[in-house]
């Protein structure tokens, strides 16, 4: 930090710990929700995994060779919960991520996260065994949701059937970084985007239309255009309310370019 005058200085401390403050704070107001509502995203386990990745990092700038166990455990029992959220979320072997047609990677890279805190944790308790199991997993699990130079050869296929960079690294990470399966992802995902744009520029050519044959009529276009949404684009609905607005002695043009 700036304050401090370098990474160890008392700037980075003081901002870790009112960091740490906040966070401990929305832990406070996410206990208030019911379970059920709390249970519904991940922004509960989310929270409590940024207070022991503070935590974490204080314990880095302290360079103590001793830690209190207290603080440990609090991170533990919070590592703890975060698991378990995570498990209802996900299940217990992630399978509703695996049935995830798109990788659900962004999701899957919170667990980088978890195992690297809770190999951390284990390192100061002295579980050197276990710590090193759960780095192990966060590495395993970072180069399969990341696109590592022994990739390139698997986008460079992808860019060769015209499936643009990005689209090709999202295929990859959303497919195991199967590059048969990557190519079905990017093109058919590709398809329904060109289909998808073709029938929103129809409906738009629709509306355009209907609105030209309603201002034909001499009604105007700021209420050809509300009688249309109203009639969800029916013609002959919008016809008969603007006809109706007009005996009533609502006028026609009322948008200008109308006949009054």
């Amino acid at each position: 930090g700036e304050e401090g005058g370098g990474p160890e200085g008392g700037g980075c401390v003081a901002s870790l710990s009112e960091a740490k403050h906040l966070l401990e704070e929305a832990e406070a107001a996410f206990a208030l929700l019911s379970p059920r509502f709390a249970s519904l995203g991940d922004n509960v386990a989310l929270c409590s995994l940024e207070c022991v990745w503070v935590v974490t990092l204080q314990l880095l700038l302290a360079r103590s060779s001793t830690v209190e166990a207290a603080t440990l455990d609090q991170a533990t029992r919070r590592l703890e919960r975060v698991a378990a959220l995570l498990r209802g979320l996900h299940g217990a072997s992630l399978e509703r991520l695996a049935a995830r047609d798109d990788g659900a990677w962004r999701e899957r890279a919170v667990y980088v996260r978890l195992h690297l805190l809770q190999g951390a944790l284990r390192l100061y308790r002295g579980e050197a065994h276990d710590a090193r199991s759960d780095l192990a997993r966060a590495e395993s699990l970072r180069q399969e949701l990341s696109i590592c130079p022994h990739d390139q050869p698997k986008i460079a296929s992808l860019l060769e059937l015209g499936v643009p960079l990005r689209s090709a690294r999202a295929a990859l990470l959303a497919t195991g970084k199967d590059v048969t399966r990557a190519a079905e992802f990017a093109l058919t995902r590709h398809a329904a985007e060109v289909a998808e744009e073709r029938d929103a520029a129809e409906r738009r050519r629709q509306k355009r239309a209907l609105m030209q044959s309603l201002v034909a009529m001499g009604f105007g276009p700021r209420k050809a255009a509300a009688a249309l949404r109203r009639s969800k684009n029916d013609l002959a609905q919008a016809v008969v309310e603007l006809t109706r607005e007009v005996e009533g002695g609502g006028g026609g043009g009322g948008g200008g370019g109308g006949s009054g």
